[in-house]
């Protein structure tokens, strides 16, 4: 990040520094902290034959006003999307985890560097941040992604699966099929259920891997 938005306790602005880091490749997957590959996955999941990124999308973007920062922040983006090539997908994207190129996010950033680079200063999460889902987005509209809207069912064969963390619902989640899943934890979690998670994940993943200390 540039010295001058230091300190930073904005994830959203962090977000769009990440094609800075050095020795990037032209592809790349980013994650948040709360998500895991759960089961076998593919290349296929995340770019096709040509090379083409797949954008996961969730549910649609109503016409209306988003009250929570982080349907504002999607909203943002969408937005300027829309004004600049006169169509956008009007979706949410998924939490999990995403491809991008980086080529990709420095067009587009080079594009929208003036309310980017506003982001990026914003050192305090706000719901004027542009969020990430602009560059899938953008990547869209110019024919570097394919856009795939999915739903999100909770404990079925998806692509994706999000899981509050309690005991009852973690329980089903040795027998989940899904190559990608979100474990969150909720203000309702005790104690138990977040003991019951780490034997649960000790048991799904019994072998460190090498960054691990």
């Amino acid at each position: 990040m540039p010295k001058a938005a230091l300190p930073c306790f904005n994830s959203t602005a962090i977000e769009h520094c990440i094609v800075n880091i050095k020795n990037l490749s032209e592809n790349f997957l980013y994650a948040n902290d709360d998500c895991f590959f759960w089961n076998e996955i593919t290349p296929d999941f995340f770019f096709d034959k040509e090379g083409k990124v797949i954008c996961h999308f969730h549910k649609p973007i109503k016409n209306r006003q988003y009250k929570h920062m982080y349907g504002s922040q999607v909203i943002n983006a969408y937005k300027l999307i829309l004004h600049k090539f006169g169509h956008c997908t009007k979706y949410f994207p998924h939490h999990s985890i995403d491809a991008y190129k980086k080529s990709s996010l420095k067009k587009c950033q080079n594009l929208f560097n003036e309310q980017i680079k506003k982001s990026i200063y914003s050192s305090i999460r706000s719901p004027m941040d542009i969020q990430r889902v602009i560059y899938s987005y953008f990547m869209v509209e110019n024919n570097f992604g394919i856009p795939y809207v999915h739903k999100n069912f909770l404990f079925k064969k998806f692509d994706n699966v999000y899981v509050n963390l309690k005991i009852n619902k973690m329980k089903k989640l040795l027998k989940q099929k899904s190559p990608i899943i979100c474990i969150n934890d909720g203000r309702k979690s005790t104690f138990e259920d977040r003991e019951y998670m780490v034997n649960l994940l000790e048991s799904k993943f019994p072998q460190k891997s090498q960054f691990e200390r």
